[in-house]
This record gives structure tokens, sequence and C-alpha cells, in this order.
């Protein structure tokens, strides 16, 4: 039947390496396949979750689960095998549409020298960074926790210069308009 788009595709963009519960932790929903799993970590099987808009890039009519794709441009490098489909997100408010993500498990990754983290509080108490840091300084001795803050937070810092200029010119369109 001919060879599958995503057997010769390569994702070198978009790629992130996760822990299994970082779809739950941030309310992604898985659609087809399966989540990353504690058993997909060195010396099994290379594997990868999609999202639905790299799903449909690389197979717009079809089930992209169990093809194979390539996390780099070099030919020689190992292929991983899709086993799920999980929604769509926006990097953040300023981007319309969801960019095309690829995510590995952090076991199966090289390692990196920075780290995101990524933790839900009870209920609706946001995560205590306090609490992060110390856990996070007891699971490595020599991990440095920098950042620490809410999502709310973030997004705050990084709509505050959209904010501001929104409000500049809301001024001088009233003090124009009298």
């Amino acid at each position: 039947t001919g060879v599958d788009a995503a057997a010769s595709a390569t994702v070198a963009r978009g790629v992130d390496a996760i822990t299994p519960g970082y779809f739950d932790t941030l309310g992604i929903p898985l659609l087809d396949g399966r989540m990353l799993a504690d058993s997909d970590r060195s010396g099994t099987e290379l594997v990868a979750v999609v999202d639905v808009t790299r799903a449909r890039a690389l197979q717009p009519y079809g089930n992209v689960v169990g093809q194979f794709v390539q996390l780099t441009d070099d030919a020689a490098a190992p292929r991983v095998r899709i086993v799920g489909v999980v929604g769509a997100t926006r990097r953040s408010v300023m981007h319309a549409t969801p960019t095309p993500r690829t995510y590995v498990p952090m076991t199966q990754a090289p390692p990196q020298e920075t780290v995101q983290l990524v933790a839900r509080g009870a209920g609706n108490r946001p995560p205590n960074s306090r609490e992060l840091t110390t856990a996070v300084s007891r699971a490595s001795g020599t991990a440095i926790v920098s950042n620490a803050g809410t999502l709310q937070a973030e997004l705050a810092q990084f709509t505050a210069p959209l904010r501001l200029m929104t409000t500049v010119l809301t001024t001088f369109a009233l003090v124009g308009g009298v």
C-alpha cells in the first residue's frame, strides 16, 4: 500500500521530554493509543506521544499510532514509535493556534541541563514553591531550583507588556476624543 507519511517523517522541532504524569497534571486528554508509562525507559523500545496537531500533519487521513518518526535530521538516528495521541495545547496566550508537539519519555531522552517542573496543587490551592524546592533538593542533591512560581504569575508576566500597551493606547484614544 506504499510508505506511510509518518514512517519517513522527521519531527526535530517541538519535541519535549516529559514524565508520565505530565498530561494528567496539565489536564491534556488522551485521544488515541496510550499515555507514556514508567515502563518506557532506557533499554526499551523508543516511544513518543504526539498531539493531535502533529498527528494530522503526519497522517491527515489516518491513524499515526504504531507509526515511526525520527526526532532529528540525522538519518542514522533511531526512530521512535508513536504510541498515543493527546489533545493540542497552545504554547501561550499569544499563540492563536496550537504548535505541533511530540512528547518523549524523559527516561529515554538525552540528559538535559535544564528541566521544567510542572506540579498541580491540591484543590484550587497552587503548589507551595518552598515545598517543591525542598522535594527537588531531596530527590537530586545537585539540582538548583530557580524561578519557581505559578502558571498564573507567569502568564501575568508574559501578558504585562500587552496590557500596558492596551492601557496607553486606550488613554490616548480617550484623551484624543475629548
